[in-house]
């Protein structure tokens, strides 16, 4: 029997596509002056770029690359004591390269759309990673291959 607390929606909520051309006008052509520093909305959900350095010494040290609120907000249910994105933010390391922020955003909204759709965070998570690999052309980890806005144009045009 269907657990009735998960809601029933589609567990695929976006246009992988539509969103990589969306998430790109967000990445910052030089690192802003101070951080936190706002990049903008998406939808209901504002995306912040902050010092991952402090993120970690501060709140939780495996933040790494970006997260939301869904799964370090109030009420989480993947880490439950933690809490330190508010409700509908979207938070980018500003230390990771430049390169990797449009990935790393396209990646935490899908796992975000999903999660809140019912999702648990691992299948969200891991869902988000495949959708990130076969949008940028790579067929193993996104993380031992170098990755620079040349090979992310060529890769994701190539349909």
């Amino acid at each position: 029997m269907a657990d009735p607390s998960v809601p029933n929606k589609p567990v695929r909520p976006v246009n992988d596509a539509l969103l990589w051309e969306r998430v790109q006008r967000f990445v910052p052509q030089s690192l802003p002056s101070s951080l936190p520093h706002t990049l903008g909305k998406f939808d209901q959900l504002t995306i912040k770029l902050v010092d991952g350095n402090y993120v970690r010494r501060r709140f939780f040290m495996d933040f790494n690359y970006g997260g939301h609120d869904l799964v370090y907000g109030p009420g989480n249910k993947t880490y439950p004591t933690v809490t330190f994105i508010p409700r509908n933010e979207v938070w980018l390391d500003a230390l990771v390269s430049k390169e990797a922020l449009a990935p790393t955003l396209f990646h935490e909204l899908i796992e975000r759309a999903l999660m809140k759709n019912g999702a648990s965070y691992n299948d969200a998570h891991r869902i988000a990673n495949v959708s990130e690999r076969k949008l940028l052309g790579f067929k193993t980890n996104l993380m031992r291959t170098p990755l620079t806005y040349a090979t992310v144009r060529a890769r994701s045009s190539r349909g």
